[in-house]
């Protein structure tokens, strides 16, 4: 069973792209508000809680699944450790910052700063466990992978939900107009509640488990882990994709995934420079690349759910940026670490 379980994982992980594509198509289709429809079911369920217990399902998993053991070799990368976590935050949120008054001064349409609001949720996330996955395929510094997934799963409920504050400051004039907002505190509370404690909760059980243990399930915990993700994506592209088809139009979508390629390479291109400016070998560099540009969006998308629910085009964001950030990694890991091993 464990050997079908992963190579189920293996074929999951090799399509994840096209899985993910198949996934946000059905998503559309379905309609989401019709009495008995699956977006019907969720949305009468006013917390949205499927969601946010799909989030602590995935984030119990990764850390179940992630061995301490490797945290102690970060001792030694403790500077290119803070380094990823600050460029990885910093940058992405001053590129959503930086667009804001740019979309002021050119009188953009109301839907332009909800898209952007989406950016920044995604720009404040902590990393993704799937930038770890990325990482140990192409042989990087594995340590310094789950280093960056740890700190800023651990700062996201002060950090993050900081810098989600300031973007609400920035957004609440009147040339911008109310879009809504996510309040420092409550996002800080949902951080804390759905995203690290579930980590430290799977962290705790491994360590009362026993790693050998635990280790002998790790197929079962990834595949559980990726199938928990798809649906966490496929229920959330029920409830954003039809609305969104229905009543925006083409230029919408075209600037959400624009902004989500030009956001997604940006970030990408920010981990190379980082690399560059530090002068780390092979395995730092591919760690940065991944590590800075892969964010969580599993708990973007349960935060704009469930605190933003009437705004789906912020979910939109998120949506066209999982897939330019898996586009990207794809891409990184076929020509640049391919070349370079």
């Amino acid at each position: 069973m464990t050997s079908l379980a992963r190579r189920i994982y293996e074929w999951l992980h090799r399509h994840f792209i096209w899985c993910l594509l198949v996934v946000y198509a059905l998503g559309a289709l379905t309609p989401p508000l019709e009495e008995g429809s699956i977006g019907h079911a969720i949305t009468a369920l006013g917390g949205r809680w499927p969601l946010r217990l799909l989030l602590a399902v995935i984030l119990f998993n990764a850390g179940l699944g992630t061995d301490p053991r490797q945290f102690g070799h970060t001792r030694h990368n403790w500077r290119l450790l803070v380094a990823g976590w600050a460029v990885g935050l910093i940058l992405p949120m001053a590129l959503v910052m930086a667009a804001m008054p740019v979309l002021a001064l050119a009188g953009a349409p109301r839907d332009y700063f909800v898209l952007l609001l989406g950016f920044a949720v995604v720009a404040a996330m902590p990393t993704a466990g799937a930038s770890a996955a990325w990482a140990q395929n192409a042989e990087a510094n594995l340590a310094l992978s789950l280093g960056l997934v740890l700190l800023s799963t651990l700062a996201s409920p002060l950090c993050s939900a900081a810098a989600l504050g300031l973007v609400g400051l920035l957004m609440a004039g009147d040339t911008v107009g109310r879009i809504g907002r996510i309040e420092p505190d409550m996002a800080a509370w949902f951080l804390a509640l759905w995203v690290m404690v579930p980590a430290l909760v799977g962290l705790t059980t491994r360590r009362c488990l026993g790693s050998a243990r635990v280790d002998r399930m790790k197929s079962w915990l990834k595949l559980i882990n990726l199938a928990s993700l798809l649906l966490l994506y496929y229920l959330n592209a029920v409830l954003t994709l039809p609305n969104a088809l229905a009543f925006h139009s083409a230029s919408v979508f075209g600037a959400a995934a624009i902004g989500a390629v030009g956001l997604a390479a940006a970030v990408f291109l920010g981990g190379e420079l980082l690399a560059r400016g530090l002068r780390v070998g092979r395995p730092e560099r591919v760690s940065f690349l991944f590590g800075l540009a892969l964010k969580n969006n599993g708990a973007a998308m349960v935060l704009v759910s469930t605190v933003l629910a009437a705004q789906e085009l912020a979910l939109l964001s998120i949506i066209a940026y999982s897939l330019a950030q898996n586009i990207g990694a794809a891409l990184i890991d076929r020509y640049v670490v391919g070349e370079s091993s």
